[in-house]
């Protein structure tokens, strides 16, 4: 179906959205549509519900402002894992708007007649940070290869993911996850509304990276994502052998008790409080009796999640879609940023539930020094996340996935291959770094690469095969360990990258999923 360029009007099921032209005037932005109610007031940490009908046109020419959230530099989470570089400097001294009213996506739509695959991302940002619309997060050049693309919000830090008895007991018995309900609500409103844009909710694809990535792992084993979507591509966080195990729902109730019982504050007062001073009042309160990053995690609700995410990816009984998972080469040196030496004991602990038996044979493959041997467990794993999901899928009788490594030095300064460095060229969104108009920055053959890359998630949200014509063929990854490599001499395939030490080590990783 085609969205008229004279009015740009579609009406749904919810209302009737007026979007406006795109860089290519053929597409149609359509920005800030709710698709649930406003999470405020009594609706704060409930899980989300359906947005109301209304009458009229809404005009979609805004984005909505994105969740609550603090500021990485005022994050003590900061010194730890910094903002990648470009996101950094493309977020810096800009003056987004934040409201707890923030459950709103986007869509763009193709110049296509007829019914167009649906790719809906889910933005990172560790849980605690982002938007659905930063810089490099277009979806026109997806739009352009035939997709309608969607971006989508959900509460943040403290707003997403916050457990109470109380607010258990008026919400069904669970609470927690409200964050994942967001998106799972997000889903339900396209399977619904999408036809209206032009869009086939028999194929829907979801992506994330880093937290987005993280929860599409977990979307793809909640019960309550069943016929939600159909494909789904993890970005630096499908570590099969890495997730832990959430914690179950007493324990964040336990978590939300000790919280209130600091603040001298019951969730009723908590609720009556601004949203950007509840959410600080529950993080300072949460870093000052020492949670940590368990204050910000997804739980086992009972509800959205019943079994561990890695318990259900290990049996091979997560939903039945297709699977793509990658990492960039940087991902490892994030996760290790901060960190001045590590103890045998500390790397024997992080191994031992990788390892299994095989314990002894990866402590000799990483050698005596401890430092060096968790910069190759590291590097191992960055290559392993995706490997060891694949092999294992294998192993479980279930479909083959594609798996891919960016590994794209970034030119203009010593970056590398930095975590979420894969979205500028997913996305098309090259031009919009500061790296398109330094001297020594993008050049030909980085604008090739993002077509490509363009070009192969476009097809695999509409055949579950990234591979088309012109392209280079992109396997998929068997015993053999086939990983297309996006790097300076553009897309490829290579069985085994990273070196004989990753090699074994997901040998040995495979080898411990029963």
């Amino acid at each position: 179906m085609k969205i008229s360029p004279y009015d740009r009007i579609v009406t749904t099921q919810q209302g009737s959205f007026r979007g406006v032209p795109g860089g290519n005037p053929t597409q149609t932005i359509f920005r800030g549509i709710p698709f649930a109610k406003p999470p405020v007031g009594a609706l704060r940490w409930r899980t989300a519900q359906p947005a109301e009908p209304f009458e009229g046109v809404l005009d979609c020419s805004r984005f909505a402002p994105m969740c609550p959230q603090r500021a990485f530099e005022d994050d003590p989470m900061h010194a730890l894992m910094p903002p990648p570089p470009d996101h950094g400097k493309a977020y810096r001294n800009v003056d987004w708007p934040q409201n707890e009213d923030c459950l709103y996506l986007n869509v763009w739509t193709p110049d296509i007649e007829g019914s167009a695959p649906v790719m809906a991302y889910i933005h990172g940002g560790a849980y605690t940070n982002g938007c659905s619309y930063a810089v490099d997060l277009d979806g026109e050049a997806l739009a352009a290869r035939g997709a309608v693309v969607v971006t989508m919000a959900y509460r943040l830090g403290p707003l997403g993911f916050f457990a109470h008895p109380d607010i258990s007991a008026e919400n069904g018995g669970f609470s927690g996850n409200q964050a994942i309900g967001d998106v799972q609500e997000a889903l339900r409103w396209i399977q619904k509304n999408i036809a209206a844009f032009g869009g086939d909710p028999g194929r829907v694809t979801i992506f994330g990276q880093s937290a987005g990535g993280d929860m599409t792992n977990r979307l793809i084993c909640s019960p309550k994502s069943k016929g939600l979507f159909h494909r789904a591509i993890v970005h630096s966080a499908g570590g099969i052998h890495t997730i832990e195990p959430e914690p179950t729902l007493a324990e964040a109730e336990s978590i939300g008790i000790r919280i209130c019982e600091h603040l001298g504050k019951t969730v009723a007062d908590l609720r009556a409080m601004p949203p950007y001073e509840a959410l600080m009042a529950v993080n300072n309160a949460g870093r000052e009796i020492g949670l940590g990053l368990r204050l910000l995690s997804p739980i086992l609700d009972g509800d959205i999640l019943t079994r561990p995410t890695c318990e259900v990816l290990r049996a091979g009984e997560e939903l039945d879609v297709d699977l793509m998972c990658g990492a960039t080469l940087g991902d490892a040196f994030l996760f290790s940023y901060g960190y001045d030496g590590f103890s045998p004991e500390a790397i024997r602990r992080r191994l031992t539930s990788d390892c299994g038996e095989r314990l002894p044979e990866a402590l000799a493959l990483l050698g005596d020094d401890p430092k060096e041997a968790e910069r190759l467990r590291l590097a191992a794993n960055t290559y392993a996340n995706g490997r060891v999901w694949a092999k294992n899928e294998i192993k479980k009788g279930r479909k083959p996935m594609r798996i891919f490594s960016f590994e794209r030095l970034m030119p203009g300064d010593n970056a590398g291959a930095y975590h979420a460095a894969d979205l500028l060229y997913v996305f098309g969104t090259l031009e919009r770094c500061w790296r398109a108009t330094d001297p020594n920055g993008f050049v030909s053959a980085d604008f090739a690469m993002s077509r490509a890359m363009v070009h192969y998630w476009a097809n695999f949200a509409a055949t579950g095969d990234p591979n088309g014509e012109g392209l280079p063929q992109w396997p998929v990854c068997g015993a053999d360990s086939e990983t297309m490599i996006f790097d300076d001499k553009g897309p490829h395939a290579e069985k085994n990258p990273g070196g004989e030490i990753t090699r074994r080590m997901i040998e040995i990783y495979a080898d411990n999923i029963k």
